[in-house]
């Protein structure tokens, strides 16, 4: 239960941390607020779009595996914008990556709730 809210916060740590260093890195790398918009709305277009492939290969291998690859998917992007993310359309290409690691990660580790906690424990209750 502890590991599937790790990996959704993992997972989504290369777009927020760009939205919090924005304004440092902005001048660096030659983009302004539309520039971040267009960077964090790629992120997510890209994690929504995969999302059905990847919720075959979440249904396919198991949640345990597939979160595991998207959180490593989701490293991977972080150390590759820290490493070579000298420019925009750079960056734009580890974050589409990383969209495709939030998807798969998220997706894992939502079945893995779904899977762990009885029906009789989800959603609201009315008392």
């Amino acid at each position: 239960m502890a590991g599937a809210p790790c990996a959704t916060v993992g997972a989504v740590i290369p777009v927020f941390l760009l939205g919090g260093q924005s304004v440092l890195v902005g001048d660096e790398l030659g983009f302004d607020a539309a520039g971040l918009g267009i960077a964090v709305s790629g992120f997510f277009a890209v994690s929504a779009i995969a999302s059905v492939p990847t919720g075959r290969l979440v249904e396919r291998f198991g949640p345990t595996v597939t979160t595991r690859i998207g959180i490593l998917l989701a490293t991977a992007c972080l150390l590759g914008i820290a490493a070579f993310a000298h420019s925009y359309p750079v960056l734009i290409a580890f974050l589409l990556v990383g969209g495709a690691a939030n998807g798969l990660a998220q997706l894992g580790s939502n079945l893995s709730l779904a899977r762990s906690v009885p029906r009789s424990g989800r959603g609201w209750r009315s008392a």
